[in-house]
């Protein structure tokens, strides 16, 4: 069993809280889109590395990363403020990637992994992405499955959400990407660790 920090948006951490979001994709493999020359079937690239992400076992644990304060200067049993539960303000927020293990809220427990390709991602995971959410990130309650057209509210929503992280080029890529399946656990994961 590993410990591994994962990076999260706003939106993100709030679908996570909700309990929209079980499943999480990383890309498979390092590269960089704007050089990926798209072809049929895929994207082609001529220089490519393994990402962590495919190391990653059922059983490992992640500790989610997300936009915060500390209350006190870097205090620990002050605790945090996080920037998903509030309104944007004045605050000087600190970014994800320099948010401390003693600060996360959030553990997620791998309990599944694959490797495919992004375009493959069916509709009901795209949902349990934490999809579908607006051009804000805020959620909005789409219609059934039955009733979506061939793309799906769940898997457009994704789309434009992995473009915007990643590129306008990505989506068109399509990356191997390894897909987490998850369940989330509202504590800090040393606190987790204490309690088993």
């Amino acid at each position: 069993m590993r410990d591994i920090p994962i990076i999260y948006s706003g939106p993100m951490v709030r679908a996570l809280l909700d309990g929209r979001k079980t499943m999480t994709r990383r890309l498979a493999w390092r590269f960089d889109f704007s050089k990926t020359e798209v072809i049929e079937g895929g994207a082609h690239v001529s220089q490519k590395r393994p990402s962590p992400w495919q190391k990653v076992k059922p059983g490992d644990r992640l500790w989610v990363r997300e936009g915060f304060r500390p209350v006190h200067s870097g205090d620990p049993s002050r605790g945090a403020k996080y920037l998903a539960d509030v309104e944007r303000d004045q605050t000087v927020w600190r970014p994800s990637i320099h948010m401390p293990r003693w600060a996360s809220r959030l553990t997620l427990v791998v309990t599944a992994t694959k490797v495919e390709r992004l375009q493959d991602i069916s509709e009901e995971d795209a949902r349990a992405e934490g999809m579908p959410v607006n051009h804000n990130g805020e959620y909005y309650e789409p219609p059934p499955p039955s009733v979506d057209g061939w793309q799906g509210y769940g898997r457009a929503s994704f789309s434009l959400l992995w473009s915007g992280l990643h590129g306008k080029k990505s989506w068109g890529a399509n990356p191997e990407v390894v897909a987490l399946t998850f369940t989330v656990h509202a504590c800090n994961i040393d606190a987790m660790k204490a309690a088993a």
